[in-house]
């Protein structure tokens, strides 16, 4: 169970020198594709342990004990009276009342580590997360009353989804609840479900980014993002680095997708962020929250940068990058293979043999003159 413990804590100081090297490229570059693979990066180095290892030196790092269990077993002996001794053995017990020992018992007891409890309190935390989430979400799609759509918007969904990049547009769905325009990935495929207050107060010019954001999403397979996002937030509940790692990688997911929208539809920068202005304010009236493996594209968090990237996103172009995310996929390579070991750590599992403590029986005779 030692190595368990140094997997996860070796993949968590790789990991953590990622999310560092991401925070670096969102804070000075609007490179939001290239920061979104190194976010993402972070988060599969949680769950992927190292093939290459580099020696740490122990002086540094905390010794972690092993968590096999301790079988201690405790031999002692029973001294008890016995009947006058007669015969070819009397000259050994001269004494009628001599002692021997008549038994010898094993008493075994096993000292559960600590780390087991650990470990169990781990397994709970991830199963009551997973069905915490599986419940909301299956509750949120109930609520919403979903509905067919007309032949009408399915073409305009159609158009949408062709200048999007995608084969075939995605599935359907229309609810009267107040939500933001959203896709999943459920068994049946994507799918696409949008709001009829959106179709009431926008026009179709005016929902037109607002459809395609979502798209992009589609086309960037954000919502098969999501689903591997959750199971590593079911695994990792207790890191904080995972939850922080999820909330970035959404973050930048938006940045994302609002400079592809700037850069399908040119000159309409002002239309795209004055009707997600206004979606926004839609929704902080009584909105409902969308559940964790949604993608959707109203949030209201850093809408100050996202309508930054709506306005720069034909400065920033079209510039290629590919020798650039070539050498960034050859570090992502490098750094998903590598990982610390802890010598002490690797050393002493599985090398705790049992503890045996045997208490030397005392026994005496005495002559009865």
């Amino acid at each position: 169970m030692s190595a368990i413990l140094q997997i996860v804590i070796a993949n968590g100081l790789v990991a953590l020198g990622i999310a560092a090297v991401a925070i670096l490229l969102g804070r000075y570059t609007r490179w939001h594709r290239l920061t979104h693979f190194i976010w993402l990066l972070a988060l599969a180095k949680l769950c992927i342990p190292a093939l290459v290892e580099f020696p740490v030196s122990s002086a540094a790092l905390p010794t972690i004990a092993p968590m096999a269990d301790q079988e201690i077993v405790t031999a002692h002996a029973i001294v008890t009276d016995v009947a006058p001794v007669a015969g070819r053995n009397a000259h050994e017990f001269p004494d009628r009342h001599a002692k021997r020992p008549q038994a010898v018992i094993q008493h075994r007891e096993t000292k559960r580590s600590p780390w087991w409890y650990l470990l169990a309190a781990w397994a709970v935390g991830s199963c009551a997360l997973c069905v915490w989430m599986v419940t909301s979400h299956m509750k949120f799609l109930r609520s919403l009353a979903l509905s067919e759509p007309g032949d009408s918007l399915r073409r305009e969904i159609a158009e949408h989804a062709k200048a999007a990049g995608l084969r075939q547009p995605p599935r359907l769905q229309l609810t009267n609840r107040k939500v933001s325009p959203f896709v999943l990935a459920s068994v049946h495929g994507a799918l696409l479900v949008l709001p009829t207050w959106l179709l009431d107060r926008f026009s179709a010019s005016q929902r037109r980014p607002l459809v395609l954001h979502e798209m992009i999403h589609l086309r960037r397979k954000d919502h098969l993002v999501r689903v591997f996002e959750s199971a590593v937030l079911i695994l990792f509940w207790w890191n904080p680095l995972a939850w922080f790692v999820s909330s970035r990688l959404r973050h930048v997911e938006e940045l994302c997708c609002d400079l592809r929208v700037a850069q399908a539809l040119p000159g309409q920068e002002a239309v795209y962020a004055n009707a997600l202005l206004d979606a926004a304010a839609i929704m902080s009236q009584s909105g409902k929250p969308l559940p964790a493996l949604a993608s959707g594209v109203i949030r209201s968090q850093a809408l100050r940068e996202r309508l930054e990237t709506i306005f720069q996103g034909n400065a920033t172009g079209r510039r290629s990058r590919k020798p650039v995310f070539a050498v960034a996929g050859l570090i992502a390579l490098c750094l998903l293979l590598v990982g610390p070991r802890f010598a002490n750590s690797r050393q002493e599992a599985g090398t705790q043999q049992p503890k045996i403590t045997y208490s030397k029986p005392q026994i005496r005779y005495s002559l009865d003159r």
